[in-house]
């Protein structure tokens, strides 16, 4: 008889085991499968610890759901729910994911996931009747989110923070409403994974003072947006400007703390003439950059001023990157020569292209004409830079002034095709330039063993 209980009573546990038990990946694609989940599966009333996905034409109503705590995976994708009651018990979501691409648009309430205190990765698409996310008001914690459309960043309850020792991640598709991220980043948030946007406007960066370091920051086609809130931030692995209009961007905030980045790209940039709006004090690039295609630049000083990357190739393009440094096809940036230049081209000149520039910012003209003044921009002692040096008016046409404060040994006065040109010193600072054809000439300065070349317009 003892044996017998024994054997009833383990059948009993394991009978309970199996049912309280919740895992592996559950589809419900029709209504009759969402009313008869929990009586299907008890046990997942506590936990659903695999994916949870709801995608059927014939779903409306969840409500069969009330009671689940806890999902590890949530994915909705259902153009017929317009509401999320049956979700009111969800207190932890690992990965939520509410979609549409002609599916939820329709979704009209998110109201009954205010319970929730956790979210570790988010993936939400506004539509017309949700744009924000004040259902979300009473979240502790988030760590990663991915939102599309037009919405604002309303409701995270300053939630946003590394999880077990993984750095927060934000993308942002398509977004043109006036966002920042006051609401959202918490204040003890040092560090961000990445930063991505694909579209959209009216952006800033509010809210991340805190924040020193950022794995990846790479804004895609992004327009009106401002860089207030980054001041502080010192290094970036992955710097990335995409396709974005800088014609209407507020350049009044700067990367003032910004020192290193291993990899940075400008590429199909638009108004954006010197890339001293961005940062104007040297940029430490240790493994590789690539300006190309920006059709307004004028300008790479606070790069150039830094030494050359010296570690390893960072591959982070669609397709191969064979150089260290990468200047091209920037038709408005005459002038390139640099400390960063010059030393690259010392030491590995194979992985230096400079190509389809200006005048003279070409991999050739550097090498056959600037050597000297590389071998000077290299030496020893105080290197002087363009700021130290100021030309003006500029442009003008009878006569041009250059103001410094550093000693003045020579000056050399080079046309747009190469040509030297001889002008005379009238008085103090001021020289005669009514002579001169109008166009553009390049005055390079000497200064014991420094050398500055700056741009000037004759009218």
């Amino acid at each position: 008889m003892r044996i017998i209980l024994n054997h009833l009573i383990f059948f009993l546990v394991i009978t309970h085991t199996l049912h309280s038990q919740c895992t592996g990946d559950y589809y419900l694609t029709t209504q009759g499968q969402v009313d008869s989940f929990l009586i299907n599966n008890p046990g997942c009333i506590n936990e659903v610890e695999g994916l949870l996905s709801i995608n059927g034409e014939d779903i409306t109503d969840l409500s069969a759901l009330l009671g689940i705590r806890k999902i590890h995976n949530l994915s909705i994708r259902q153009k017929n729910i317009k509401t999320l009651d049956g979700l009111d018990s969800l207190q932890y979501i690992f990965a939520l994911g509410i979609y549409h691409d002609d599916i939820t648009k329709e979704l009209e309430d998110a109201s009954a996931l205010g319970q929730l205190d956790t979210i570790v990765n988010l993936s939400f698409y506004f539509n017309d009747h949700i744009q924000d996310l004040e259902f979300l008001k009473d979240l502790k914690f988030i760590n990663r989110i991915d939102i599309r459309e037009d919405g604002y960043l309303r409701g995270f309850n300053n939630s946003f923070q590394s999880y077990k020792g993984v750095h927060p991640r934000i993308v942002i598709f398509n977004n043109k409403f006036e966002n920042d991220f006051s609401e959202l980043v918490n204040a003890s948030t040092d560090s961000i994974r990445s930063i991505g946007f694909s579209g959209g406007k009216n952006f800033s960066f509010k809210g991340m003072e805190g924040v020193e370091f950022i794995g990846a920051f790479s804004p895609v086609g992004l327009e009106d947006f401002s860089l207030e809130g980054l001041k502080n931030v010192k290094s970036i692995d992955v710097l990335r400007f995409r396709k974005n209009d800088f014609s209407t961007v507020d350049l009044t905030y700067k990367w003032d703390s910004l020192k290193q980045v291993k990899y940075l790209q400008f590429t199909e940039l638009e108004g954006l003439d010197s890339l001293s709006k961005l940062f104007d004090h040297p940029i430490t690039v240790t493994n590789n950059f690539q300006i190309e295609d920006n059709e307004d630049l004028v300008s790479v000083a606070p790069l150039l001023m830094a030494d050359a990357p010296m570690d390893s190739l960072i591959w982070y393009t669609s397709g191969s990157f064979d150089y260290k440094v990468l200047i091209e096809n920037n038709p408005d940036l005459e002038i390139c020569d640099g400390y960063l230049l010059c030393r690259a081209l010392q030491l590995y000149p194979d992985s230096v292209q400079v190509l389809d520039n200006g005048l003279l910012c070409n991999k050739d003209y550097l090498l056959e004409n600037l050597l000297d003044n590389c071998d000077a921009i290299l030496s020893e002692g105080n290197i002087i830079t363009a700021n130290d040096i100021v030309v003006y008016p500029n442009p003008s046409s009878a006569s041009v002034i250059i103001a410094t404060d550093v000693t003045i040994d020579e000056i050399e006065w080079i046309t747009a095709s190469g040509r030297e040109v001889d002008i005379v010193k009238s008085i103090s600072d001021t020289y005669n330039t009514s002579a001169l054809s109008s166009g553009v000439y390049f005055l390079k300065i000497r200064s014991g063993d420094d050398v500055i070349i700056k741009r000037w317009v004759k009218m």
